[in-house]
C-alpha cells in the first residue's frame, strides 16, 4: 500500500479522499492503492507530489489508459471476430485476409 508523508508550511493536509485521510506533517500514512490512484490525478495533490511536499512510497504505477486508437481497433477486432465466428457457425468458407465488408456482405447474404 502507498504512505504518504506530508512535508509542508502548513500543520496538516486533508486530502480529498472518503474517507478523508489527514496527513499531519512528517507523519507516514498508508493509503489505499485506488485512492492513490485517483489522488495523482488530483490537480492540486498531483502538484504536491510532483513538488515533493508530499513524499510518496511504495505505490504501483498507474495503469495505462488506452488512446482512442487502441479502443477502436479493440472494438474492430471484435467485431472482425463475431462475423467471422457467425460465418463459422453458418459453415460459410472465408478467407483470413478478406475486409470486414466482404465478411459482412457474404454473412448478409447467406440470411
Amino acid at each position: 500500500m502507498p504512505k504518504y508523508t506530508y512535508s509542508g508550511d502548513q500543520a496538516a493536509l486533508i486530502l480529498p479522499t472518503k474517507p478523508r485521510l489527514v496527513l499531519d506533517k512528517g507523519e507516514e500514512v498508508e493509503v489505499s492503492q485506488a485512492e492513490h490512484d485517483k489522488l495523482v490525478k488530483h490537480k492540486i495533490i498531483s502538484f504536491l507530489i510532483q513538488s515533493g511536499e508530499i513524499k510518496v512510497e511504495g505505490a504501483k504505477a498507474p495503469k495505462a489508459e488506452k488512446t482512442a486508437e487502441e479502443k477502436a481497433a479493440e472494438a474492430a477486432e471484435k467485431k472482425l471476430k463475431a462475423v467471422r465466428d457467425a460465418l463459422t457457425k453458418k459453415s460459410i468458407e472465408f478467407g483470413e485476409d478478406e475486409a470486414i465488408e466482404q465478411l459482412e456482405e457474404k454473412l448478409k447474404a447467406a440470411g
